[in-house]
């Protein structure tokens, strides 16, 4: 609960993690990790505590997320969404693990690629696999373009969610537009690993990673 609080104060402060306005390239900083997130239908959740409810509040705004709170019996009603995919960049990949956790508690969709090694070199605080119901089932992705592939783009809103995905997946990104359309070129050279909550949404994002161009081996969570 402690780290969850301290994450949510790093939200909050936008020199300790960039939010979701920093679209553009810091070519100046150091490395960025990605989490992409997105939440189509509204989730609720209840609290007691009015300062917890405002810093939930507070957090998911700042995430770029439709809020409505409501009281009721002495509770607080916190209902949010975010529709279409949205970047969350931080400074680290034990933060991208532990917001990835914070996201997917909260209901939230969420993207974000690692070194397939991470199971066996890198279990960060508050990210122990095989704990929780994000992680119970999860299944594990590997995924890779070693060449440059190209996408084209009639709407410059599924380019920029395109944009999102592929930068959570940490690959390499080209972008230019000509009368009206976007293309997009990336690359991913190395096999990389990507987290699904259960087998069947694994399955379909697999499907989505070799339509755009990936090569995919799916694999289950539990071989490791």
């Amino acid at each position: 609960m402690k780290t969850l609080v301290l994450l949510v104060l790093a939200l909050l402060n936008p020199l300790l993690v960039s939010g979701v306005q920093a679209q553009s390239a810091r070519k100046e900083s150091k490395q960025e990790f990605v989490i992409a997130h997105r939440l189509s239908d509204w989730q609720t959740k209840h609290f007691e505590d009015q300062a917890k409810a405002q810093q939930h509040t507070d957090a998911l705004k700042k995430l770029g997320a439709e809020v409505r709170t409501d009281r009721h019996d002495g509770h607080i009603d916190v209902a949010y969404r975010l529709r279409g995919w949205q970047p969350l960049r931080v400074e680290s990949d034990v933060l991208a693990h532990q917001w990835e956790d914070w996201l997917r508690a909260a209901g939230f969709e969420t993207i974000h690629g690692h070194s397939p090694d991470h199971d066996k070199h890198s279990h960060h605080e508050g990210h122990g696999h095989g704990q929780g119901k994000a992680e119970a089932h999860g299944d594990v992705v590997l995924y890779r373009a070693p060449a440059w592939v190209a996408q084209h783009f009639d709407q410059l809103e599924q380019a920029d969610e395109f944009i999102v995905l592929t930068q959570a997946l940490r690959c390499q990104i080209e972008k230019t537009g000509h009368a009206g359309h976007t293309d997009i070129r990336f690359v991913c050279p190395e096999w990389t690993a990507v987290e699904f909550p259960n087998h069947k949404v694994a399955a379909a994002w697999t499907k989505w990673l070799e339509s755009v161009g990936f090569e995919v081996q799916h694999k289950d969570h539990h071989d490791h």
